[in-house]
């Protein structure tokens, strides 16, 4: 057995003891709450609001625009090249893209990742806080059925590699 076996069966073993946990009510609203911190719908009017409100923080805003600008083609290179299947294959029939149908790798993760390496970089003080939201989204992720962990580490591992190219730059 290869390694990406070993690993997708560690993934699936994974996803199926953490199903029992997203059946709960209180704690499924909780985890939507929380995965929308790396939802795209969520985080443009941030950007876009940002980049006109905040005139002193334009920089950083573009940074972070950028960043996204080289993340989200390679998720969606990654997907098509992977097709890998989403945890909750029955859900996964209402996505409007072909590309977001397949799961590897998370880009809820990548953003977050993404935002935490490079706003942290600008406020040291803030990396606590942005590393506790990138751990709760992509954990929300995993328990909503979404993502295997294989992908959450994969999407975090992007998001940085995006905020580490546009902060050398």
């Amino acid at each position: 057995m290869g390694i990406a076996s070993r690993i997708a069966e560690y993934d699936r073993e994974i996803s199926r003891s953490v199903l029992p946990c997203s059946e709960k009510p209180q704690l499924l609203i909780l985890l939507k709450a929380i995965t929308l911190l790396g939802a795209g719908p969520f985080w443009v009017p941030v950007y876009t609001a940002a980049f006109f409100l905040l005139t002193e923080q334009r920089p950083l805003v573009f940074a972070v625009i950028i960043a996204e600008c080289l993340q989200v083609p390679s998720i969606i290179l990654l997907r098509l090249l992977t097709r890998r299947q989403r945890p909750d294959v029955a859900a996964a029939g209402h996505y409007l893209s072909q590309w977001n149908r397949y799961s590897f790798p998370s880009l809820h993760t990548a953003r977050v990742s993404m935002l935490c390496t490079v706003i942290s970089s600008a406020y040291p003080s803030t990396l606590p806080i942005m590393l506790a939201a990138a751990f709760l989204v992509g954990g929300s992720r995993l328990l909503l059925q979404k993502h295997f962990l294989s992908d959450i580490v994969a999407g975090a591992l992007v998001g940085i590699a995006a905020a580490g190219i546009v902060l050398s730059v």
